[in-house]
């Protein structure tokens, strides 16, 4: 499905549906409690063999509620596609592996793989040993007729089903692939490092003088963002209006996407070489450059918060709401964020040496949105509430408080939450909504991950057990 090319641009999320200016100022929101998405880590046998299934707050595991098939020997993870309710993995055989989660059931699509990238609107496409380009849409396979020049170096899928391949034989380049017969576009591009927003609206590349964006198919690079010293490592936050870049200069500096201003500049204590976000934009791992650790940022506050020794795969380490999940030896643990010294919430034993995918999707119930959407029991909502759809988070309130300007800018029905008792984080919003089928209804076209927020009446909050 494609979005509104509106929102395609900032807005992470793909918001439809939405229409009208803000009906509430942010001052007169009721308090909040948030429920977390309904998230589960898969664990993939390296070995092969049946998934396992995992809280990803505690590590704790969960039941199949179907039988579920046999996988062959792993590689890696590619990612899910939940409007189809599939994973993806890349098998060692380099076939591309599909597990229908509602189902259980396992089938091999494509062979002869050599690159698999999946796009935010669920195309799967894949570079096989010649070098010519298929896709896998609604479990349908196309080949398209078209051929790469040369081994890419990245992909990236785009929101309107294209895929955006990099290519270095001596001469770097950009080349745009899109289903049907419209043939592809080349342009030439600097040899650097590359990152794209979630939409794959926007491509920065790294250059000597600073950093140089493309748009799919433009003919002429949109500009170019002058930086002293030149990054190496570059990436867009989940939203794409922030540009993250690191130099030589243990600085990791922060500009506005689209006034190129530069917002902040976080001191490291050395050289990194990745950057990862969380998908709500609230952390950033950094890969430090000299030893197998990684550094954590709390976007929001513009500070480093603490550091913690792991590998960098393409899976772990990953934060998902305010836990942090890294290999540990030989097992794979889970860390508080919100605790000052790391405090372990769960482990899998013996599991550093499988890979692993989370998915906004829980077994306790076919539907992705259904009744259960708790990690935990002491997380289930009440149901009498007001309710509403968070779709960031930060505790900058003139960050969040952008985004809601952005959101009304564009008609959409937008507020900010202030923190709770004990709470930091300065929420943006959407809704209020009816029935919390409504708000569903609604996240089911997001295309990320959602929280769903219940504001209680003053009956219920003297009843109810504090706010996590």
């Amino acid at each position: 499905m494609q979005r509104p090319s509106i929102l395609g641009s900032w807005l992470f999320v793909g918001l439809l549906g939405c229409s009208g200016q803000a009906e509430f100022p942010a001052t007169t929101l009721a308090d909040a409690h948030q429920a977390p998405p309904p998230t589960t880590l898969i664990r993939f046998p390296v070995a092969g063999g049946e998934p396992s299934l995992y809280r990803p707050k505690s590590l704790a595991p969960i039941d199949w509620r179907v039988p579920v098939g046999e996988l062959p020997r792993i590689h890696r993870t590619v990612g899910a596609d939940l409007d189809q309710r599939l994973a993806f993995v890349l098998a060692q055989d380099r076939t591309v592996v599909a597990l229908d989660l509602a189902s259980g059931r396992v089938r091999t699509f494509l062979d002869s793989v050599q690159h698999v990238t999946l796009g935010p609107d669920g195309t799967l496409f894949t570079v096989n040993d010649s070098l010519e380009i298929s896709q896998l849409h609604r479990r349908t396979p196309v080949r398209l007729g078209a051929r790469l020049e040369a081994p890419p170096v990245a992909t990236y899928g785009t929101r309107t089903g294209q895929l955006l391949a990099m290519s270095d034989s001596g001469d770097s380049a950009l080349s745009v692939f899109s289903t049907g017969d419209q043939p592809p576009t080349t342009v030439a591009i600097p040899a650097g490092r590359t990152a794209a927003t979630h939409w794959g609206d926007l491509l920065a590349v790294t250059t000597a003088s600073g950093l140089t964006l493309y748009e799919p198919r433009a003919s002429e690079p949109v500009r170019s963002l002058a930086m002293t010293p030149a990054p190496h490592t570059v990436a867009f936050s989940p939203s794409g209006h922030r540009l993250y870049a690191a130099g030589d200069e243990n600085l990791l500096e922060v500009y506005d996407r689209y006034s190129d201003e530069l917002i902040s500049s976080i001191p490291l204590p050395g050289p990194i070489t990745a950057i990862r976000s969380d998908p709500f934009g609230g952390w950033l791992l950094l890969r430090a450059a000299t030893a197998d650790s990684i550094w954590i940022v709390d976007v929001g506050g513009d500070r480093l918060i603490g550091s913690a020794a792991t590998g960098w795969e393409a899976d772990l380490p990953t934060i998902i709401g305010n836990a942090l999940l890294l290999r540990q030896g030989e097992d794979v643990v889970a860390l508080d964020l919100e605790d000052d010294a790391f405090a372990e919430q769960g482990r899998i034993a013996d599991g550093a040496d499988d890979v692993y995918l989370t998915v906004a999707w829980t077994p306790r119930d076919d539907d992705r949105y259904g009744d259960l959407l708790a990690l935990d029991e002491e997380d289930e909502e009440a149901a009498s509430a007001t309710i509403y759809l968070q779709i960031s988070s930060s505790r900058n309130p003139a960050w969040a408080q952008d985004l809601v300007n952005l959101m009304e800018a564009a008609g959409l029905r937008a507020g900010m939450l202030e923190p709770g008792e004990g709470e930091e984080a300065y929420r943006v919003v959407l809704g209020p909504y009816p029935t919390r089928e409504a708000a569903e209804e609604e996240a089911r076209t997001l295309g990320r991950p959602s929280f769903i927020y219940q504001a209680r009446t003053a009956t219920d909050q003297s009843a109810d057990e504090p706010a996590p």
